[in-house]
């Protein structure tokens, strides 16, 4: 197993030494797409993807579904499971010791296992949640247990997915990036990259775990760090 750290630039070198020091992995790099300074059109072409509703996104949101793809990619030509960070993870100060509790658990099986769950996603957990086809909610009840949970696979630490976005630290497995490589390639981009994980995961086509809420400490976020992702320039 190794990590990348999806980064464009050393503005968040802060964050990146602080991941580096934290994550007792060997590092590599899958270098980052910056969707300002190079053809979009050519590098979608190239991984045989496109847009199915132009417009949508803006190029830092593309930047980041190239970026994703590609460590899909590494995971699949390197047949090793690959952590990926962006670069304003922020990796608990236990991260190895706590990584290590939880990793044990995690099915053979697995796609991705996500490392951050936003606050407001916690609850999710405990939610009585129908998905349609698409991997989207028709259905959300009374709240049930933890014991309960449509979620809750027998694990004590690990659960299936609830979370329905996040990006900011996902373990892929080998059979996972080719698994999203060939969902990606036959159905373009159509949303974020992080919803596209979820939804196929509550669609059911793809396998994805979390830790439950109560041990989901392992990488925070810094909601305030300054963005280009989220622009106005659409693709």
């Amino acid at each position: 197993m190794k990590y990348n750290i999806i980064s464009i630039n050393d503005d968040r070198a802060r964050y990146k030494q602080m991941i580096r020091k934290r994550v007792h992995l060997e590092e590599v790099d899958v270098p980052a797409i910056n969707a300002y300074e190079v053809d979009i059109h050519d590098e979608l072409e190239r991984r045989r993807l496109s847009i199915t509703f132009p417009g949508m996104f803006s190029k830092g949101e593309i930047g980041i579904w190239l970026s994703t793809f590609d460590c899909w990619k590494w995971a699949v030509d390197n047949d090793e499971e690959l952590l990926v960070f962006e670069d304003d993870a922020i990796p608990h100060i236990n991260f190895k010791h706590m990584f290590r509790e939880l990793y044990p658990e995690l099915p053979k099986d697995y796609d991705f296992f996500v490392l951050w769950i936003p606050d407001n996603q916690l609850i999710d957990y405990v939610y009585d949640v129908v998905y349609d086809e698409e991997g989207l909610p028709t259905h959300v009840g009374p709240n049930k247990n933890s014991i309960t949970s449509n979620y809750n696979f027998g694990a004590i630490r690990l659960a299936r997915v609830y979370n329905g976005y996040g990006n900011v630290a996902q373990l892929y497995s080998p059979k996972g990036g080719k698994t999203f490589i060939e969902l990606a390639q036959k159905t373009g981009i159509y949303t974020p990259a992080d919803c596209f994980l979820y939804q196929n995961a509550h669609a059911g086509r793809a396998i994805g775990y979390g830790p439950k809420p109560n041990r989901a400490k392992l990488v925070s976020y810094d909601w305030k760090a300054v963005t280009t992702v989220h622009t106005e320039d659409r693709v």
